[in-house]
């Protein structure tokens, strides 16, 4: 997948191109530089003086008297990271999509990642009825919903791309399979520079995860994560990235069918919240914020998979209806 990525075109997907719409920031991902194969060894592009949205954003949240984080006092500054990421991930699932030998190529071979498709169906959709039946106020008489939606995600995980110049659903693709904020580098808060007369530089990290899927995998598991960001730390900062990405990858608005696949993996990737830690390790929050968050997971899951798209507009994922 680095290898490959050397070829995708940096540059082409400036946010501007989709709705108009400026941002000081680009997005990429690191080139590949050396790898010895023998060794499990690589040089990748260095990104100096780099911190990651995740850590970026819960700074924003956290009070500092003497020091307010930029994210904090600047929305468009978070919109415009927003912008250039949806931008980005736009850019990179239509060039995997491309017709040619080259790119079918390459969709076969990220298919053979198997381990890492089976793991990424584990911890969403396989543990999805597990972990809300833990929670008997956001399960109520929903469980048939949530059965049906684990089951068709588990024909979804065995489906395999067509042959080259095979008709192909174009939601399906090579997606990252790991897209959250952990995964995006950015400047640190001293260098962000909201009227840069230069854009500056994101980088999309973590690529062992890549795989074939849906693009709803994707794009849901960034908006989930933001959301579970402001949810358990109150991180406002991260909902005016998820105005941006959404306004940028979705220019003329979302497909309501693709949206209401957008709602029911965010709704997934909430529910993960639960899973994502050690054995034994603490909750990302208290137990009525961890019982929220899997409350409006489900939510989303199931007025997705109904199309009720009079309650998600009303929603906090209102942007993928405008």
């Amino acid at each position: 997948m680095l290898e490959a990525l050397n070829e995708f075109p940096q540059g082409q997907h400036e946010a501007s191109s989709y709705g108009q719409q400026l941002s000081v920031f680009t997005a990429k991902a690191p080139r590949l530089l050396w790898f010895d194969r023998a060794t499990n060894t690589q040089v990748l592009e260095d990104f100096p003086d780099a911190i990651d949205l995740k850590t970026t954003l819960l700074a924003s949240a956290v009070q500092r008297s003497e020091k307010q984080h930029s994210l904090a006092k600047d929305a468009q500054l978070g919109h415009s990271i927003g912008v250039a990421l949806g931008a980005w991930l736009r850019s990179f699932l239509s060039w995997t999509s491309e017709r040619g030998p080259a790119r079918s190529s390459l969709r076969q071979a990220i298919a053979g990642n198997e381990p890492m498709r089976k793991l990424k169906h584990q911890i969403t959709y396989d543990a999805l009825v597990r972990v809300v039946s833990q929670f008997p106020g956001a399960l109520g008489d929903r469980l048939p919903v949530l059965e049906e939606v684990q089951a068709a995600a588990a024909a979804e995980f065995d489906k395999k791309p067509p042959a080259d110049g095979a008709e192909e659903d174009d939601s399906w693709g090579i997606i990252h399979g790991d897209f959250w904020s952990g995964n995006i580098l950015l400047p640190s808060d001293d260098k962000l520079k909201p009227d840069a007369s230069t854009a500056q530089q994101l980088f999309v990290v973590d690529w062992e995860f890549a795989q074939y899927g849906h693009r709803a995998y994707d794009i849901g598991q960034l908006i989930g994560d933001l959301i579970e960001r402001d949810h358990f730390r109150g991180a406002k900062a991260s909902l005016d990235v998820l105005a941006g990405f959404v306004s940028s990858y979705f220019p003329s608005g979302a497909d309501d069918s693709f949206a209401f696949r957008v709602a029911i993996h965010t709704g997934v990737q909430l529910i993960g919240c639960f899973i994502r830690r050690a054995p034994r390790g603490p909750l990302p929050g208290t137990p009525e914020q961890v019982e929220q968050a899997i409350q409006l997971g489900t939510d989303f899951i199931v007025k997705g998979w109904t199309k009720d798209r009079a309650w998600l507009e009303k929603s906090v994922l209102a942007p993928l209806f405008k």
